[in-house]
């Protein structure tokens, strides 16, 4: 398919770096890195983004939507770990205001994800000779 957004929205989180501890130097590196990736992903779209910092992902999302008169929202699909863990919270607020959460697995990820089980080297053996020739499901 061929999304384009009309905004991008990223969310640090202060109170949660706090709570693991993350040393000024990681919390640095993680909003350096969020930056760069907005930055080139509103080139890219030609869109707008916002990096905001926020004690509840799922709160401040629900509110930037709505802030913006978003209709409907897509984000990559999560697997598992901190962003699949908000997923419940965050459909309901979505619903509660009338916004269609639209979660996007690329080809690639949903032909490769259920090889990786077992850590990284598992998981090389398993796609090493295709991926080294270039296969990319549904590429």
């Amino acid at each position: 398919s061929s999304l384009r957004p009309a905004g991008i929205v990223a969310f640090t989180s202060t109170r949660c770096y706090g709570q693991m501890r993350l040393s000024p130097l990681r919390i640095q590196a993680i909003t350096t890195a969020l930056q760069d990736g907005l930055e080139r992903a509103g080139l890219h779209f030609g869109c707008e983004t916002t990096l905001a910092d926020a004690d509840c992902t799922a709160t401040a999302l629900a509110e930037w939507a709505a802030q913006n008169k978003v209709r409907h929202l897509a984000a990559m699909a999560p697997t598992t770990g901190p962003v699949a863990d908000v997923l419940p919270r965050l459909r309901v607020l979505l619903d509660q205001a009338g916004i269609v959460l639209h979660l996007v697995r690329r080809p690639w990820d949903a032909a490769l994800f259920p090889l990786a089980k077992a850590g990284f080297f598992p998981f090389w053996e398993k796609t090493r000779v295709q991926l080294m020739r270039g296969w990319i499901p549904g590429g």
